[in-house]
């Protein structure tokens, strides 16, 4: 797991284990207890706990280094959401006088060891790794219930997340640039799909698509807001035609437009190389949190008040039905080979409509693929996965 702080945090990690007396006394850790001689059993437990205490100690205290060459005017803390397929994770890190370390990760699944490893032992490293660097962490299971993507996704939200506050405090420095927006060659797609329901022409411009160039064209007025919203807050230049069979209902056109924008955006997307990948956008009362993984998995759970209320105004959202507001989403999402969740956020959505929060979902997704989209230079080409591609 540490592999991928490295990956994602873009920190170059080595782990090396020599016997205790070759440490300095500035870097190691407090001495762990004597181990127990009850069985060999207790000895393995005894074994992992240490090295899980051990290395965090020795990470944290590299990371206090690290941020100590910092100027620590602002900001002084950072959140990154981490989604892997049903999991989705809340990493909090701050700089405070008190430094303190929480956690609702736990039960990891139904998971008591993955391999040979016990899972209550990574609390144990993100304790030790939260007392030696001075900082705050607080982990949030949003969603999830297997136990290795619940522990992976905190690994990646913290390293991404502690990269977001590096990034943040050198974001004034003369030179220092974190992600360009405007890659050349520019990245486009075109898709024409046509079936017996429905013909649709979809073609994307990833880059550069701010001059208001944009047209959508589907029959259905809810579907061009919102793929117009996506467009402009992902600053790409989207034009859309479709037809199809209306007089029977939304479902055919709402879906094969989304299909067709998803792989229109898969096929401008290419082999990710280089890009920052993954993102987490608000806007009003919806957070969007994407991954351009290739592992598609797409959750908007509790956003809209379907079947809530007055049924004539839930099963509609405008001229689009409700339940197609998600299926919408979802398609485009699977055919541009994404993982993505959407949270409500109940302190700005609590008087909003579904109209409202339709295109906030929009206007979040759009500003999400914007970042995740943007190539980071740092990379060199490079691929954000400890894997090494996302290309199978």
């Amino acid at each position: 797991m540490v592999d991928q702080i490295r990956s994602h945090g873009q920190f170059s990690i080595g782990v090396d284990f020599r016997p205790s007396s070759s440490f300095s006394s500035s870097s190691s850790p407090p001495p762990p207890p004597s181990p127990p001689s009850i069985s060999s059993v207790n000895y393995n437990t005894y074994c992992q706990a240490s090295t899980f205490s051990t290395v965090g100690h020795l990470l944290g205290s590299e990371i206090k280094t690290l941020l100590s060459t910092i100027s620590s005017d602002s900001p002084t803390s950072s959140t990154f959401s981490c989604p892997l397929d049903e999991s989705l994770i809340k990493c909090t890190i701050c700089q405070f006088d008190n430094q303190f370390y929480s956690s609702s990760l736990p039960p990891y699944g139904n998971r008591s060891v993955l391999g040979q490893t016990e899972t209550a032992h990574f609390e144990l490293f993100w304790q030790s790794l939260s007392n030696s660097s001075g900082l705050s962490l607080n982990f949030e299971k949003l969603r999830g219930s297997n136990g290795h993507h619940i522990i992976e996704a905190s690994f990646k939200a913290f390293s991404r997340g502690l990269r977001k506050l590096l990034d943040e405090r050198r974001s004034e420095e003369p030179g220092h640039s974190q992600f360009n927006f405007l890659p050349s060659p520019l990245r486009t797609g075109q898709i024409d799909r046509s079936t017996n329901e429905t013909s649709v022409k979809v073609s994307v411009v990833l880059d550069g698509g701010t001059d208001g160039s944009s047209a959508v064209s589907t029959g259905l007025a809810t579907v061009d807001e919102v793929l117009l919203a996506i467009a402009e807050s992902a600053e790409m230049s989207l034009k859309v035609s479709a037809v199809g069979d209306l007089w029977i209902d939304d479902h055919h056109t709402s879906e094969d437009v989304s299909i067709a924008l998803g792989q229109c955006l898969n096929q401008a997307i290419g082999t990710k190389a280089g890009l920052n990948r993954m993102w987490s956008c608000t806007s009003g009362g919806v957070e969007c949190v994407m991954d351009v993984s290739n592992r598609p998995f797409f959750c908007m759970d509790g956003i809209l008040d379907e079947g809530l209320g007055q049924e004539q105004e839930q099963e509609m959202v405008g001229d689009l039905a409700t339940e197609m507001v998600e299926h919408m989403f979802g398609s485009i999402v699977f055919n541009a080979g994404m993982s993505v969740h959407m949270v409500r956020t109940e302190s700005e959505s609590e008087t909003k409509t579904n109209s409202d929060l339709v295109l906030d979902s929009a206007k979040a997704f759009g500003s999400c693929l914007k970042f995740c989209l943007a190539v980071d230079e740092r990379r060199g080409g490079g691929t954000a996965s400890s894997k090494g591609t996302l290309s199978v």
